[in-house]
């Protein structure tokens, strides 16, 4: 009999990136299921109430929507904050954006999906390709270089009237290594 179980899915990755320099990272995604040999499909959009029809009343309303952390490793502050551009069953737009400076922390958001730059997009992900692309300018690359951590985290939500699932997909270290040339932005 087992005397330990851990629910923890999350997968250590550690990501190295440049101050001053746009942050692109592309992420392959497949189904957990074993039966289904696809991508996963992270572009649904829920159902109303907790069964029936797809909700077109609002394109907030998708079934996933991605957030990505990075905190100081000493201090657990936020320095910057990336999301999809649904999130929470609200949208987010440029007028959103708060770059990071040495006192507040930065979301970035993107542009929006009408202008096809969500910071995180998973457009990608209904695809053969099966990806989920990060890409944030160098403007909000540029808080202090150092060791920080970070996580990714996928929120699920199938029906309009049920809880959403959290799960961390990813964690570890975010190292930001010094740029020599500043504020080229």
């Amino acid at each position: 009999m087992a005397d330990s179980i851990s629910t923890d899915i999350a997968v250590q990755l550690d990501i190295t990136a440049r101050q001053g320099d746009t942050f692109v990272l592309e992420l392959s995604v497949t189904d957990p299921d074993p039966a289904v040999t696809d991508t996963l499909d992270m572009t649904g959009v829920q159902h109303t109430g907790s069964s029936g029809s797809t909700d077109s009343s609002s394109a907030e309303k998708v079934m996933y929507g991605v957030k990505m952390s990075i905190a100081d490793v000493n201090t657990g502050d936020i320095k910057l904050n990336l999301f999809t551009a649904y999130y929470g069953d609200q949208t987010f737009q440029s007028s959103n954006n708060n770059v990071p400076t040495a006192t507040a922390a930065g979301n970035y958001y993107g542009f929006g999906v009408n202008a096809g730059q969500p910071c995180i997009d998973l457009s990608a992900t209904s695809s053969a390709a099966g990806k989920i692309k990060i890409k944030v300018p160098a403007s909000y690359m540029e808080f202090e270089a150092g060791n920080y951590s970070y996580d990714l985290q996928v929120r699920y939500k199938e029906y309009e009237d049920l809880d959403a699932e959290i799960t961390t997909w990813l964690f570890g270290t975010f190292k930001l290594n010094a740029d020599v040339t500043q504020g080229t932005t």
